[in-house]
């Protein structure tokens, strides 16, 4: 048969349909899981497959879907896990609370305040003692 280029989904629409479930039960808005999300064919259901054009519509109804999910302001934390381990990448939380924001913001006042920290024991580079010289000036 004739190679043909992948669209880079490593994923079966059963899976695509399982994620969309799978945010639905964690909270998100049915609204915003089922907005744009491609129908399924009648005739997958038969085994016959789609043609090209319908598989390459469903591709770019899936890839603008998912980046709506992931950017929605809206979203869950077991939503986010979720998407991550479907796209296989990992996932971090940053807790983030008014007084770790203070605290941030009070650090970059002293970072501008200090571009270059002063060392007062002098300089960095070693001196060569036997030499008597800097080695910078060597």
């Amino acid at each position: 048969g004739v190679g043909r280029e992948d669209s880079g989904c490593a994923h079966r629409f059963f899976a695509w349909r399982q994620l969309k479930n799978d945010l639905l039960s964690l909270g998100m808005d049915a609204a915003i899981v089922d907005d744009g999300f491609p129908r399924t064919y009648i005739r997958n259901s038969f085994g016959i497959r789609l043609n090209e054009d319908q598989q390459s519509g469903r591709a770019a109804s899936l890839d603008a879907w998912l980046k709506r999910m992931v950017e929605s302001p809206d979203l869950p934390q077991e939503a986010a896990v979720r998407l991550a381990m479907f796209l296989n990448v990992g996932y971090t939380e940053k807790v983030h609370s008014d007084e770790d924001e203070a605290k941030d913001d009070e650090g970059k006042d002293d970072e501008a305040k200090d571009e270059e920290p002063t060392d007062p024991t002098g300089p960095t580079e070693p001196v060569n003692a036997a030499e008597g010289e800097d080695p910078a000036q060597q």
